[in-house]
């Protein structure tokens, strides 16, 4: 997991914050990334970055639903 993540802030920052580039970096490989000037057309790829999106939405509120809570 902390390799993964490292590797993550690397695309990141490689990106300039970008998170969605970094995204698909992280799946697809930055040179997919940079060949592509943006998101590469890959359908495991666009797929990969909806769902990483979806589930940051769900525990986004379920952290602010238990903050409530407390």
């Amino acid at each position: 997991i902390t390799g993964g993540v490292q590797y993550f802030k690397q695309m990141v920052n490689r990106f300039n914050g970008d998170v969605k580039l970094a995204l698909a970096a992280y799946n697809a490989g930055s040179r997919n990334v940079r060949n592509y000037n943006g998101v590469p057309p890959f359908k495991a790829t666009q797929t990969f970055i909806k769902k990483v999106f979806k589930y940051y939405q769900i525990y986004k509120y379920r952290m602010v639903t238990n903050i409530d809570r407390v």
